[in-house]
């Protein structure tokens, strides 16, 4: 091999690695993306369960004597975990 043949080699195996690298970061960046939505739809359904809770809860409350009935509803629901 002559000396061009030497650089040639150098400079490829050098954009590989650049190339190995690059990806790597990017691989690593999509994983964490990935695990921060996962986190963050997690809470969302957390937060739609508790949303449906109070639904359920004020439901039960219309018409009269709404405060007994809520206070009931909530002993109902709270016994029922």
């Amino acid at each position: 091999m002559n000396a061009t043949d030497n650089v040639l080699l150098i400079i490829v195996a050098s954009l590989l690695a650049i190339f190995l690298l690059l990806a790597i970061l990017i691989l690593v960046v999509t994983l964490k993306t990935i695990m921060s939505l996962k986190r963050t739809i997690y809470k969302a359904e957390t937060l739609i369960n508790s949303v449906e809770s109070a639904t359920e809860v004020l439901k039960g409350t219309k018409g009269r004597f709404t405060s007994l009935k809520l206070i009931s509803n909530l002993i109902n629901i709270a016994s029922r975990k």
